[in-house]
This record gives structure tokens, sequence and C-alpha cells, in this order.
């Protein structure tokens, strides 16, 4: 007696897509609440300032069972440790021109503005804008040499023909307002940390020419393949550029 094979009928379309659409739902609740993983960041050192580390809170919130390493360090060092694929993902200074054509994936995420820090008692905090002809006849405080700022506050000096008047050099911020609050010279500090750090006794006042630094988010396209890094870079451009497509 021949044997009775079993009849596999045609899936209907309907249930068919009802299956394919209960997966792409588990599918995107395994990924946003079930993921796990190590994500390995590395932070520029004025994060704190920048309010960087609130991203890191927000993000452990929505996977909290995704471990984060966290690396602080200047911004040359971090693009050296993330050249390495020592970290995942780093926060910097940086420029179009240093990132383009790397195989990176980056974004801007803010401007950091330079701002002038001056004592109350010192006529020009009164300015709504600072000019660099008017440091002419002031003493300064030169940022250090190792400082992003330094060379575009040096090249407006030559430009406009001063020789300044330097007091010291420093870029530790907490130094220079103090310096500017007791009125011994100008000093120069980013609006992120001014702030923070604001004494009753000096204004921040913005220069009349726009100095700025910006702040990326960088990692390696490759890197986009791993789940937590993907994740956390889709979080980044989620909160700060929405429209950027992810590669």
């Amino acid at each position: 007696m021949e044997e009775l094979q079993p009849v596999h009928f045609p899936l209907h379309p309907a249930r068919r897509i009802l299956n394919d659409t209960e997966q792409l739902k588990y599918s995107m609740l395994k990924y946003n609440s079930l993921q796990t993983g190590t994500l390995k960041l590395g932070m520029l050192w004025i994060g704190g300032y920048l309010n960087l580390p609130q991203l890191i809170t927000d993000y452990h919130d929505r996977h909290p069972l995704v471990t984060c390493h966290l690396d602080v360090e200047g911004s040359k060092t971090l693009f050296h440790i993330l050249k390495a694929r020592d970290l995942h993902a780093i926060f910097i200074i940086g420029s179009e021109k240093q990132l383009l054509n790397q195989d990176l994936y980056y974004q801007k995420i803010m401007e950091d503005r330079y701002m002038a820090v001056i004592s109350t008692d010192n006529p020009l905090s009164r300015r709504s804008l600072l000019s660099i002809s008017a440091l002419a006849d002031q003493k300064i405080i030169l940022p250090s040499k190792a400082s992003a700022f330094r060379p575009d506050l040096e090249r407006l000096f030559i430009q406009n023909n001063i020789s300044p008047s330097v007091l010291c050099e420093t870029s530790q911020s907490d130094i220079v307002i103090q310096l500017a609050s007791n009125n011994l010279a100008i000093g120069f500090s980013s609006n992120s940390i001014a702030v923070r750090l604001k004494n009753p006794g000096c204004k921040i006042v913005p220069l009349e020419v726009t100095l700025s630094r910006p702040i990326y988010y960088v990692t390696h396209k490759d890197m986009l393949n791993y789940p937590t890094v993907h994740s956390f870079t889709d979080f980044i451009k989620d909160r700060f550029q929405p429209d950027k497509p992810i590669p």
C-alpha cells in the first residue's frame, strides 16, 4: 500500500505578511531593549563642560544592558586610539579636512565659541563685542601653545599689527578666569567652560571675529556593523542631526 505523504498548503499571502510583521516587531524589540554588549567611547577632557556625559546617561537609560567604557584624553590622543581601533567611537575637536576620506563616519554635534574674559573693573567689559584692535594696549593671558585657538588668535594679532603684552600663557580656564577677575589681564576661554566657571568679578564678552571649534562624533564606518556602535551612532544622529543618513 502506498504511503501517504503530508500535504503542504501554501501559506496565505495575508498570513505570510502577518508573520513577517511579527518577526520585524520581534527584531526591533530585541534591538531596542534587549541589546547587550560593550561600548568603548573616548571623550575630550572638556566633555563635562559640554554636557557630553549626559548623552551617555540618556543612552544608558534606553539600553541598560550595554556596558560603557569611557576614556578621557585630548583630541589628538583620542583620534590615534580610534585609528588603532582601541575605541569604538570618540568625541573630539576636529575639522572636515582632518576627517574627510578616512573611511570614517563623523557628525558635527556642536560649535564651541571662543570668548574674552574681562574684569568688571575694565571698561571693555561693558562692550557687547570685543574687537582685536581693542587689545592693543591691554595685558592678555595667551592660551598655551597646545591650545587649538592659539594659532587663530596669533593670526588675528598679526593681521591687526598688534604685539600683545602677555602676562602669562595658560589654557587652564579656572586660572584664566581668576586672573581676569582680579583685573591683571584679559583672558580667553571657550564659552562652554567660561559659563560654567563664571565669576562675579568678570564678564564673558564675545570676540568681534568669531573663533569657534567644532565638536565631532567620530567612528569607523565598518564599526557600524557592531550592534552597540550602530545603536549609539543612531542615538547621536537622532539627538543632533536626525536628517543625516547612517551608511
